[in-house]
């Protein structure tokens, strides 16, 4: 019976491995590609004429890689007779067919922008027919590339933006304002996202390509608002082509950042700073260094670009948010570790490393936030200068920041031990102050107070010539050097002027309380053509007129002096005094007769009286 089991069990599993070997195999897993398409051919175009715009050779350039090309992969138009063979998506087994349809496309490009320098008018219908067909290329490398997954998203994306900038190149060369206008529209989005991913070096061939569609894209709005229809189509293009394009492809955008994140996920797991190599184990702190990268980045992007300085200041707080980031997970990893109650030798390393990296993040983050205070100052400065809103207080209120920033950072244990580091941060803080004091001192100046900023104006010049003894001493600071002689020579010119403008003040004040004090002294009667406000003339003893009134000089009358009298002999006249003295005598008898006359007649009348009776 044992034997009976034994067959059985062999038998079953002969029959298994029947069926295993008869099962169809798993499939394997599909390739991603990955094409970089714009710094291709930029790098191609550069090297092979284009930068003398010599067309004909990139053409033959891109009929020679077509040809290495196929030879390469044994995809060859027939041996002896030719034998058209298209790239389909089952054949696609490697990038370099993908790279065959991209050189196509280069090819009837560029013979068209060849045809386009020709003189012969017929031309122009052999050059339509090329930009087709490099249209017709670049549909089918955009349907390989995106329709079926084979390749990664920014090879979807590159290839998105090279299908709409042909298209649009193609619409521009038959005078199709609008769909020229809005293809290139397109591209000039995603190329402008595309920037943000890459290198300076490839940012720069960006930037090119972009310059040149936003050309076009002028030159086709000039055309379209020449007639009403196009007013129509361009003010519905404006509306919405960049937002149409980027929902559209939004996904496609995310995917490719994330792709980016992981790849800087992977190579940041350490970090080199003043000599000194600390490995990153927490994941959430090599997360935050990964964001901390891209918004780098984006912000020196931005900052080269002339773009809205709000949005610039927007990506430093994210920026910074990430750095508190690192900063939260080292500190907690750092507290657990220093929770330990006796610690290993290995746990007391990694402290050591967590609290060196610590310091690498509050030395990146103040880093940042100088660059930012810095760019803020000199924003400022231009609007006071400019005669706009901005007041010296505003830099004034930056420059405390920036002083406050340097501060701390000086203060963080690698940099105190870093001396050319420390000098720079230091050298940093005083040019600060000396543009608080400064820019305080123009505060003082616009409140006509020049004692206090003649003394601000001085302290200025102290703190720029230390400034300046310490930055000339480093490297990479030339612009705060330049800024700093500017303004020792604006300060001596600041001084001047506000010595005049202080002399001038108090002459003027003076004669206006002269003239005051003159003016309130005359009394009113002599002063009725001038107005002054004196409070004193409503005043019970207001002063009207002067009282008693003052003397007048006035002309004397002639004296004359009659030098003659003392010699003349006058006659005798005594015989008149003694004829006047006989008449007196005469005139005094017959006045005491009336008088006594006069008595008489008074007494008679008392003596009636009696008739009357008496008391």
């Amino acid at each position: 019976m044992s034997e009976d089991v034994v067959d059985d069990a062999g038998a079953a599993t002969e029959e298994t491995q029947e069926e295993a070997a008869s099962a169809p195999a798993p499939a394997p897993e599909p390739k991603i590609f990955s094409l970089p398409i714009f710094p291709m051919i930029s790098t191609a175009q550069r090297q092979h004429g284009l930068r003398h715009n010599d067309y004909q050779r990139y053409r033959q350039y891109c009929a020679r890689r077509l040809s290495r090309l196929r030879h390469s992969l044994h995809f060859m138009n027939g041996k002896q007779r030719f034998v058209k063979k298209e790239v389909a998506l089952e054949k696609v087994t490697d990038a370099r067919y993908l790279e065959i349809v991209l050189m196509d496309t280069e090819r009837a490009w560029s013979y068209a922008m060849q045809l386009k320098e020709m003189t012969n008018p017929r031309q122009k219908f052999h050059l339509r027919s090329r930009m087709r067909k490099a249209v017709k290329h670049a549909t089918l490398l955009h349907n390989l590339c995106c329709a079926h997954g084979i390749c990664d998203a920014r090879t979807e994306l590159e290839a998105t933006a090279y299908f709409e900038w042909i298209q649009g190149v193609a619409g521009f060369e038959e005078e199709d304002w609008q769909s020229a206008m809005l293809h290139l529209q397109k591209a000039d989005a995603l190329y402008e996202k595309l920037m943000t991913l890459c290198g300076k070096e490839q940012q720069e061939l960006y930037e090119q390509r972009l310059t040149d569609m936003r050309a076009s894209v002028k030159f086709c709005v000039y055309n379209l608002s020449s007639s009403e229809e196009g007013m129509k189509a361009l003010a519905k293009l404006q509306q919405d082509a960049r937002a149409g394009t980027l929902d559209l492809l939004s996904s496609k955008l995310d995917s490719v950042l994330a792709e980016a994140k992981q790849k800087q996920l992977d190579t940041v797991s350490e970090i080199n700073w003043l000599g000194s190599k600390v490995p990153i184990k927490n994941a959430q702190a090599r997360e935050a260094f990964s964001n901390a990268r891209l918004k780098e980045q984006e912000i020196a992007h931005m900052r080269t670009s002339s773009q809205d300085p709000s949005e610039l200041y927007k990506r430093y707080d994210e920026l910074l948010l990430f750095f508190n980031d690192g900063l939260i997970a080292t500190n907690e990893e750092l507290n657990t570790l220093s929770a330990e109650r006796n610690p290993s030798q290995k746990t007391e390393a990694q402290m050591v490393n967590l609290k060196f990296l610590r310091d690498y993040l509050k030395f990146m983050r103040g880093s940042h936030m100088t660059d930012r205070s810095l760019h803020m100052i000199q924003r400022t400065r231009q609007q006071i200068d400019n005669g706009k809103l901005a007041k010296p207080d505003d830099v004034v209120r930056l420059c405390d920041n920036l002083i406050q920033i340097c501060s701390e950072v000086v203060d963080i244990e690698p940099v105190k031990d870093n001396e050319p580091l420390s000098k720079q941060y230091a050298a940093t803080a005083l040019y600060g102050k000396t543009l608080r004091c400064f820019y305080l001192a123009e505060s003082f100046r616009l409140s006509s107070k020049f004692r206090e900023a003649l003394a601000l104006y001085d302290r200025s010049m102290e703190h720029a010539q230390m400034a300046l003894t310490q930055l000339r001493s480093l490297q990479g600071v030339k612009e705060q050097v330049d800024d700093l002689d500017k303004l020792l020579f604006r300060i001596k010119g600041q001084k001047i002027s506000l010595h005049a403008a202080h002399i001038l003040a108090e002459s003027e004040d003076k004669e206006s309380k002269d003239g005051q004090t003159g003016a309130a002294a005359k009394p009113l009667s002599e002063r009725l053509n001038t107005y002054s406000a004196d409070p004193a003339l409503t005043a019970p003893d207001a002063k009207l007129v002067v009282m008693p009134p003052e003397f007048q000089t006035i002309p004397c009358k002639p004296l004359f002096f009659d030098l003659a009298n003392n010699y003349l002999e006058f006659p005798d006249l005594t015989p008149r005094f003694e004829t006047n003295k006989s008449l007196a005598a005469n005139a005094a008898t017959a006045g005491a007769s009336a008088v006594s006359a006069v008595k008489g007649a008074l007494g008679k009348l008392a003596g009636f009286g009696g008739f009357w009776g008496s008391k």
